[in-house]
């Protein structure tokens, strides 16, 4: 084999696996693999499940254990360091979580202590009318669901900016 054949498929193989990762994770948009109904009374249930405080917060991100690594670590990282800056009350919900030790290490005893932050240990939200490979954002508005969405860092700061103007 030749030095400009293993170049050339070493370069097919870069573009495949980059189109991949490209196509894998597009944040902000639907896409098949996400079958979440968002008007699904499991939502519901399962917020009064994991605690009755949830209907009182404006805003609920539910992170997965697995999916699009890109967009679960850009929605964990914006509540890491912004977090307490948010002027809304928020909760973070981690679900899927396989290795709760793993999760310690990458997010810290301190953020999963916060009041605001919940670990899904019954995985309620993995639930296949809820579950996403995407970080999903919860609107409520006087304890009932507005909408359910893929979590997008730049349109969440938007809609924050919006409402406090």
């Amino acid at each position: 084999m030749s030095i400009e054949t293993e170049y050339m498929d070493a370069k097919l193989i870069f573009w495949v696996f980059f189109l991949s990762l490209l196509m894998a994770c597009r944040t902000g948009e639907q896409q098949t693999g996400n079958d979440f109904q968002s008007d699904s009374p499991l939502f519901y249930e399962g917020l009064a499940k994991l605690d009755q405080r949830m209907a009182e917060k404006d805003y609920i991100v539910v992170i997965p254990g697995s999916g699009c690594g890109g967009c679960i670590g850009q929605a964990t990282n914006y509540f890491l360091t912004h977090g307490d800056s948010v002027a809304f009350d928020w909760a973070v919900i981690f679900t899927g979580i396989v290795d709760k030790k793993q999760l310690k290490i990458n997010v810290g005893n301190s953020f999963l202590a916060h009041p605001n932050v919940w670990i899904d240990e019954k995985n309620i939200f993995r639930t296949r009318e809820i579950s996403s490979i995407y970080p999903l954002l919860i609107k409520l508005e006087q304890a009932q669901i507005k909408s359910v969405e893929i979590f997008d860092v730049p349109l969440f700061e938007e809609m924050l900016a919006g409402k406090n103007t």
